[in-house]
């Protein structure tokens, strides 16, 4: 079994008060909160949506891909100063 998904198995009990806790005091006791808006999602891990270890995204190499692309856009535009970007 996955640590990701042990640690949130683990966990559930207490999420699941804290969210039935958080509902009952907001939409029922103090209604704050109308009982028509939606719940909020839980990301909670477990075999169906688990972290897929072979799919990790290098944040960096993602931040200077963005960098190059936008390098050049802003070159393309100096090119042709007429040029609309829309």
């Amino acid at each position: 079994m996955d640590y990701a998904v042990a640690v949130s198995l683990s966990k559930i009990h207490e999420v699941g008060e804290a969210l039935l806790k958080e509902y009952v005091n907001t939409r029922l006791d103090k209604i704050t909160v109308p009982l028509s808006d939606t719940n909020k999602r839980n990301n909670m891990f477990i075999f169906g949506n688990r972290l897929d270890p072979r799919k990790k995204k290098n944040k960096v190499g993602i931040l200077n891909h963005n960098t190059m692309l936008i390098t050049q856009l802003f070159i393309s535009l100096q090119s042709f100063p007429d040029a609309d970007i829309l």
